[in-house]
């Protein structure tokens, strides 16, 4: 599965255990960063990345 944020794409295949905790971790800051600026665009962007890499991780990743 490929993930779009912004002009930056992630293949969340290609991805372990770490490099998937991280990267949730930096949506999470982008998340609360944009609603905190009031920068609602990118924050409903943001969000829907977020709910895509949630989607994978539990429904979509085979685990290792």
């Amino acid at each position: 599965m490929k993930l779009h944020i912004g002009v930056n794409t992630f293949d969340l295949a290609t991805h372990d255990g770490d490099d998937l905790y991280r990267l949730t971790q930096s949506l999470v800051a982008d998340l609360q960063h944009y609603s905190n600026m009031n920068m609602d665009d990118e924050h409903d962007q943001t969000q829907i990345a977020f709910d895509e890499l949630l989607e994978y991780l539990c429904f979509d990743r085979e685990s290792k």
